[in-house]
Parts: structure tokens; C-alpha cells; sequence
């Protein structure tokens, strides 16, 4: 068995881990979605463009 400090210090290296890998995740998925809302929105503009000229 290791000394349980060593323990304890596995154990909050782990959560830290996790914790900050969940955060950058979050952060991940709110960019994306912003970025593909946005890509989506120019894209439905910009054919609401054209169907304005060509009519």
C-alpha cells in the first residue's frame, strides 16, 4: 500500500483532471455550437440574398 498521502494527492490530481478536462469539453461544445449557428445563419442569409436578386 502507498503512504496515504500519496493517496490523497493521486486522488485530487484525479479530480482536478477530470474537472478540468469536463470544463474544456464544456467549452468545446458551446464554441462549436456558436460557430455552426453562425456558419448556418450566413449561409441562410446569403441565399435569402440571391433568392431576393434572382426575383
Amino acid at each position: 500500500m502507498p503512504p496515504p498521502l500519496v493517496t490523497e494527492f493521486f486522488n485530487l490530481f484525479d479530480k482536478i483532471f477530470r474537472f478540468s478536462i469536463n470544463f474544456v469539453f464544456y467549452n468545446l461544445k458551446i464554441t462549436i455550437k456558436k460557430r455552426l449557428s453562425y456558419f448556418i445563419l450566413s449561409r441562410f442569409k446569403i441565399c435569402l440574398y440571391v433568392l431576393y436578386k434572382a426575383f
